[in-house]
């Protein structure tokens, strides 16, 4: 009825002039059309808007790496099973998956934990940085910068998501783009945080800290792929014997 649009345009209206919503999405723009620029204007916040945009961020990445992982993986057991003269659907694989307690809703548990993870340890290393070099920035400074820096990733991820359901192995060249894309940025969002300028550079601590999240990431996600690879391998030979 047209009350009830009335009330639901006022509703939509109100949201949008909410100041956070406001606040949250001129930071995304500005991301998109300067990101050096508003990552560097990011390390100088320090409200709670960063919450917002980290959940959304590891949110898409989980359900990213999820749907990637699953296809990716039935993209290399199918064509080894096409080698033998068999057909496996993706509909067999996932149910295959499933029997072997690594169905969808685990994988995304284990993905978005270490995501989590990989964010707690990256934050808390620049945190450490700015301690180190006496930034006098706060940790609030530190995860609005990073969760900005973030947010051109957080976008490749997306279609890297889109990307999994038609080609995945195009979402892995997506995926280190989005890589490549917060370690440049966070990079240039470290130099505008806290008061002044660095007396020396902060480059090879920099590097340090990528390669402990990096280092991270490759054990949990190494971790997670050898346990299935394992299970798969013993069910396999298990059949066969």
């Amino acid at each position: 009825t047209l009350p009830d649009t009335q009330k639901l345009a006022d509703g939509v209206k109100a949201i949008g002039s909410n100041p956070v919503v406001t606040e949250l999405i001129s930071v995304i723009k500005g991301a998109f059309t300067a990101p050096v620029k508003q990552t560097g204007k990011s390390a100088k916040r320090t409200d709670i808007l960063w919450i917002i945009l980290a959940a959304v961020e590891a949110i898409i990445a989980s359900v990213s790496i999820t749907v990637v992982f699953r296809h990716l993986l039935h993209v290399f057991l199918g064509s080894a099973a096409g080698t033998m003269g068999g057909k496996l659907s993706f509909g067999d694989f996932a149910e295959g998956l499933a029997a072997m307690d690594a169905g969808v809703w685990k994988t995304f548990g284990f993905a978005i934990l270490g995501v989590l993870i990989m964010y707690v340890i990256g934050t808390a290393l620049m945190f450490i940085i700015s301690l180190i070099y006496k930034r006098n920035a706060s940790f609030a400074s530190v995860c609005n910068m990073l969760a900005t820096a973030n947010i051109p990733g957080t976008a490749l991820m997306l279609l890297a998501l889109i990307f999994g359901w038609i080609y995945a192995p195009i979402s892995v060249f997506l995926m280190i783009g989005a890589g490549a894309s917060v370690t440049v940025l966070s990079y240039m969002g470290m130099q505008k945080l806290g008061e002044g300028k660095f007396n020396t550079s902060p480059f090879w601590l920099y590097i340090i800290n990528t390669i402990i999240v990096t280092a991270v990431a490759t054990l949990i996600g190494t971790g997670f792929a050898g346990t299935i690879f394992e299970t798969m391998l013993d069910r396999l030979m298990g059949s066969m014997f």
